[in-house]
């Protein structure tokens, strides 16, 4: 499985374990069969949408018993989007507002601005 908590922005996520029953019949992931490997490995490819992508893989028995594990993945291939408002012109020794904003799809971690490579806040 992927590490809870992944963050991507791939479209598809590649799924790897094992599944460990003397009896085993087969592992979903998804509710898709995935391929099984030698000692009870499989692997899967899931396609992830944007934002949330739970991901559950049940292995089954003989006798119908099944075990679960379930991570979240995210996706975010949606880059964030920055505007800059400011005066077309200063005279110099004079102030001026500059409104920054930026946003994205899911949510920012944090936002930096800088003037002529120089930190400008506060933010």
């Amino acid at each position: 499985m992927p590490a809870p908590g992944t963050l991507t922005k791939e479209a598809q996520v590649v799924v790897l374990g094992a599944a460990f029953d003397s009896t085993l019949q087969g592992v979903t992931v998804n509710g898709t069969p995935a391929p099984m490997g030698a000692g009870g490995t499989f692997s899967a490819t899931v396609a992830l949408s944007d934002g949330d992508n739970p991901i559950v893989a049940v292995a089954t028995d003989a006798l119908g018993r099944t075990g679960q594990a379930q991570v979240t993945v995210t996706r975010d291939s949606v880059v964030p989007v920055v505007e800059v408002q400011a005066p077309d012109g200063l005279v110099k020794g004079t102030t001026a507002t500059v409104v920054a904003t930026a946003t994205d799809n899911l949510a920012l971690r944090e936002v930096r601005l800088r003037v002529n490579g120089v930190p400008a806040g506060p933010i």
